[in-house]
């Protein structure tokens, strides 16, 4: 449920390991970008947790 006004706990992230393929990956990145959705890309390391 979502709690306005709580920063945690409202949502979680539920995606079933190996569900994501290629080609779904392809058209979710599709639908956010044709809605406005998609973050801008950044250039490569920027923000990258595993760049040292």
């Amino acid at each position: 449920m979502n709690r306005p006004g709580c920063g945690t706990g409202n949502w979680g992230w539920r995606l079933a390991p190996g569900s994501l393929t290629g080609e779904l990956a392809e058209r979710l990145a599709e639908l956010a970008a044709v809605t406005g959705r998609l973050a801008p890309e950044r250039p490569a390391g920027e923000g990258d947790p595993g760049a040292a």
